[in-house]
């Protein structure tokens, strides 16, 4: 009997444990200058509520509907010295639908009723000097949270602006209820309801920022020196296993896959797979071309899982490469 219930479990344990995500799983698609995108030099990588993929390129915004690739380009007069050094950026949000935003502190909003993009804020209007605007998020109020090279700010509905954390480099923001994190070149920083913040995380130069809500944790992406993992409830700051001599270089872009894992882009490195359990490291694709499925640059900048589980993979001089499931 003891031997039967032997047998039971490991057959049990063998159906019911999920496969470790591998590049085999996948096929390998590549969009480009020859499929219709405006540039190679990719930023950013969303999908709309009626599952199209939009891209973010340096030169304009590519939406792709499985079959043929359509540019917009922004309005605006952009001199040339802005144009060199461009990056664009999407997000999308419930209420305000696709929006877009570059370095130089634009934000645009998409219209489908008009099928392109307008112009809905110029931070030029609110604040003088050097502007370097590197992320817009959007909390359910509407209010627009900005990180700059120059701090944190908010923009409410009624025009209200407002500067939050004065004199620090922010990459990346979280908001989780009513309290904003803001992640930067000194480390993260906490921005509570009563207008007071402090630094939670101190001395990591952090580019990317990712809440997993499940475990009430921050994935710390950051310039070189890997990734990292904050606990909200110890508070507690731990490295994650695996980390081979790529994570030196800077992590761009941090997304979910699934349930079980979670999807790490590096600049200079590919894309890794890292159990959320585990929390350990594995290279699932690059620009090694020893197996079908590689990528055409090793700069990743975007990651995005899509409704069906592929992977869209945006760098910085590759263009966009899905890794596709098979029916």
């Amino acid at each position: 009997m003891k031997i039967l219930y032997c047998i039971l479990g490991v057959v049990i344990s063998v159906f019911t444990a999920k496969a470790e995500l591998s590049n085999k799983m996948f096929d390998i698609k590549h969009l480009g200058y020859t499929e219709g995108l405006s540039s190679q030099r990719v930023f950013s990588i969303i999908e709309d509520q009626h599952h199209a993929i939009w891209i973010a390129t340096k030169t304009g915004i590519d939406r792709y509907n499985g079959n043929f690739v359509k540019n917009y380009v922004l309005p605006g007069n952009f001199h040339y010295g802005d144009m060199a050094g461009r990056r664009l950026r999407l997000i999308y949000d419930d209420t305000l639908g696709i929006l877009a935003f570059d370095n130089t502190g634009r934000i645009f909003s998409y219209s489908a009723e008009h099928d392109d993009f307008g112009l809905i804020l110029a931070l030029s209007e609110y604040m003088q000097g050097e502007i370097i605007l590197n992320v817009v998020k959007v909390d359910p109020k509407g209010n627009f949270y900005l990180g700059l090279s120059r701090g944190l700010y908010r923009k409410a509905p009624d025009g209200a602006f407002e500067e939050l954390i004065p004199g620090q480099y922010i990459n990346d923001i979280a908001i989780i209820d009513n309290t904003i994190y803001a992640a930067g070149s000194n480390g993260l920083m906490e921005y509570l309801p009563d207008g007071t913040f402090s630094f939670r995380v101190k001395d990591k130069d952090i580019q990317t920022l990712y809440y997993n809500k499940d475990d009430d944790e921050f994935w710390i992406g950051t310039f070189n020196e890997g990734l990292w993992i904050w606990d909200l409830h110890k508070t507690a700051l731990y490295p994650i296993k695996g980390q081979d001599a790529n994570f030196s270089n800077p992590i761009r872009a941090i997304c979910r896959y699934d349930n079980e894992t979670f999807l790490l882009g590096v600049d200079g490195g590919g894309v890794y797979s890292i159990g959320k359990d585990s929390k350990e490291a594995r290279l699932l694709m690059s620009t090694d071309d020893s197996t079908d499925i590689y990528l055409r640059g090793n700069g990743i900048y975007a990651l995005k899982t899509d409704v069906q589980g592929n992977i869209w993979i945006g760098s910085y001089s590759g263009g966009v490469s899905v890794a596709i499931l098979p029916d």
